[in-house]
């Protein structure tokens, strides 16, 4: 039995929204009351805190900033220190590959967001009458809904530009949004927690935060405790707790904007800036990368990309990969609030989290139409971690995370998983045993696995300055092994020199990729194990594996016998299978659609016209008796 971490009995308060029943469904009604209720209750104790401080003590509620931004007391630590919030904020899609989701075969998959929701908590709500909002050209109605009283302004600039980044329709086309089509939810930052816990018990997927406890204040005094940079806090604990109990719903949030600040009670020069939440394990950490030269087939054409200088770094007091990866945040063309009409440019990690947010709800989106069910969260965090392209130093690294977002590559394990030539599994590992699963390889090419879980929140570290203890409870491992003897082993952050990052033992971070280059023709294992007991005797976690040309299991015959030419093709496509005797052949489009079948009388050569195809990416299943091999052809 799984145990719940924060058990307080008050009067259940649910949340009058229901955002997918289909997801809600999946919860433990019990601990979805209990959870709601709980964070419910502590805003309240929260609040009457903060109340008497700023009545008894004079501490302000609110801060203006001359730029026009603001920052309101959220919390004081345990040690007495006031906490102030704020906005991290100072050709998106393209940078991360969103706009191949868009249009229709054989340039895009039609995935813009339709019939899915993102939640956006930020400093005040957006502009829900905003042109860019509506359904469309010919029907006003919004697609954008308030979720909360509203207790600070409506019509932040901020919140606009936000929601904008996440689903501008795109009537002004250089405003157009990751998921121009999708719903919206805009609520403050006042008590978000409890909110976002009603709304993923309600069946939210992806919701965007774009603000934070800064260290310094805007007069430019160092302004938090010394240990909170960092560290895993009580607040980075409670976001993990949400997490854990709502296992579908994904936090994703702006690293901050103290890139060119000093931390000067680190031992890291350079890094480790990040504060409360960005330092939780099961979230997703946003750094802001600049516009970047790509190819939407072949990626990066400038590696590494540029990071903007202001993005905050990591990584955490325990040496984990934070941020986790990064969006396009930099001068992002999106809605503002002064008219329903008006638009606007800004820069930051502020931009480039609903850059993320927007796109990665896509992902969702695109999954359900194969498998008519969601990701957990660990598998979308995984998969995006997975597909990122590799920026700045090899490896992850705590300035970019794993790299840039692609959702071009992610977009493409999931079509081939759905055909065969791709690995998105969700597994559970129990106490003492191991999970594995052998492949051979035909040739020679780059191999990437990657695990990822929703691991149990830690305890936290308050006061502690600078703790390198692990605030990893289930420690799982992933290897892949090589004819019985060569051990590939994960990717991990260097503690000599954190700028860099080896490939050696992890014990600090929830997510671990196996990457090998020019992997030589063989037979592989991929195992998954884990150190010491399991909390609760087990642990869910989340497999993505890629590659070419490598066989699974016994039905798949050998794909070195099979050879495809001209690869791309104009108007024909020769199979030429050897000594295979072949007895049918399949084609599929981008979205694993059937295009064609043919019956083929045992042919070890087939050709295959394909001149009324439309350009675009296509997968030929070659049968010879019960067995297949699953090849992919582009037609141009």
């Amino acid at each position: 039995m799984k145990k719940f971490f924060l058990i307080l009995l008050f009067p259940t308060v649910i949340f009058s929204q229901v955002i997918d029943s289909f997801v809600a469904s999946k919860y433990n009604k019990l601990n979805t009351e209990k959870t709601v209720d709980f964070f419910k209750n502590r805003d309240l104790l929260r609040h009457n805190l903060l109340d008497s401080l700023i009545k008894k003590d004079g501490l302000k509620e609110f801060i203006y900033n001359q730029n026009g931004g603001f920052s309101q007391l959220i919390d004081v630590t345990f040690d007495g220190f006031p906490l102030y919030i704020s906005i991290d904020n100072i050709d998106a899609a393209i940078s991360t590959r969103t706009n191949f989701m868009h249009g229709i075969a054989p340039f895009g998959l039609d995935m813009e967001g339709q019939s899915m929701t993102v939640g956006v908590w930020d400093g005040g709500k957006a502009l829900t009458s905003h042109n860019e909002f509506k359904v469309s050209s010919t029907n006003n109605s919004s697609r954008m809904t308030g979720g909360d009283s509203g207790l600070l302004n409506d019509n932040s600039f901020h919140a606009t530009h936000v929601a904008g980044t996440v689903g501008s329709r795109g009537n002004d086309v250089s405003s157009k949004g990751m998921a121009p089509k999708s719903n919206i939810i805009t609520y403050d930052w006042v008590n978000d927690e409890s909110e976002v816990v009603a709304a993923a018990s309600n069946g939210l997927l992806v919701s965007n935060h774009s603000y934070g406890i800064p260290m310094y204040n805007s007069s430019g005094t160092f302004n938090v405790p010394d240990w909170l940079p960092g560290c895993y806090s009580s607040d980075s604990r409670d976001w993990d707790i949400i997490h854990y109990n709502f296992p579908y719903y994904l936090m994703v949030v702006s690293a901050g904007n103290e890139g060119s600040r000093v931390n000067p009670h680190t031992f890291r020069t350079g890094f480790d800036k990040l504060v409360g939440n960005k330092t939780s394990k099961n979230n997703l950490v946003i750094a802001n990368a600049q516009d970047a030269d790509v190819n939407v087939f072949s990626g990066l054409l400038n590696n590494p990309v540029a990071i903007n200088s202001s993005s905050s770094q990591g990584p955490s007091d325990d040496y984990r990969v934070k941020p986790d990866i990064s969006g396009n945040g930099t001068g992002l063309y999106s809605t503002l609030e002064t008219s329903n009409t008006a638009y606007g440019t800004l820069s930051g990690t502020s931009m480039a989290a609903p850059n993320v947010a927007g796109s990665i709800i896509l992902l969702q989106q695109y999954y359900f139409s194969f498998f008519s069910d969601y990701m957990k969260s660990s598998t979308l965090r995984g998969l995006v971690c997975h597909s990122a392209d590799d920026a700045g130093n090899i490896g992850p690294d705590p300035v970019f995370g794993w790299g840039l977002l692609n959702m071009k590559i992610a977009s493409d394990i999931i079509s081939d998983h759905n055909s065969n030539l791709a690995i998105i599994d969700e597994l559970t590992l129990s106490q003492l045993d191991t999970y594995s699963f052998n492949f051979t390889l035909s040739t020679t090419e780059n191999l990437k696995a990657t695990i990822c879980w929703t691991d149990i929140p830690g305890p936290a570290n308050n006061g502690t300055l600078n703790s390198t203890t692990p605030s990893l409870v289930n420690d799982l491992d992933l290897r892949i092994i090589k004819d019985g003897v060569e051990v590939f082993l994960p990717w991990k952050l260097n503690p000599s020199n954190i700028s860099t990052s080896i490939k050696a033992d992890n014990n600090v971070d929830n997510i671990e990729v196996v990457s090998i280059d020019n992997a030589l023709p063989g037979s592989y294992e991929v195992i998954v194990s884990h150190k010491g007991l399991l909390t609760d005797n087990s642990q869910d976690f989340s497999l993505i594996f890629s590659g070419n040309n490598f066989s699974l299991s016994s039905n798949v015959f050998e794909s070195e016998v099979l050879t495809l030419y001209p690869n791309p093709s104009s108007s024909f496509l020769n199979l030429n299978a050897g000594k295979i005797l072949i007895n049918k052949i399949e084609i599929f489009d981008i979205q694993s659609r059937l295009i064609n079948s043919k019956v083929v009388l045992n042919e070890s050569f087939v050709t295959i016209n394909t001149s009324e195809l439309p350009n675009g990416v296509y997968f030929v299943k070659i049968f010879s008796g019960e067995s297949f091999v699953v090849k992919k052809f582009i037609k141009n």
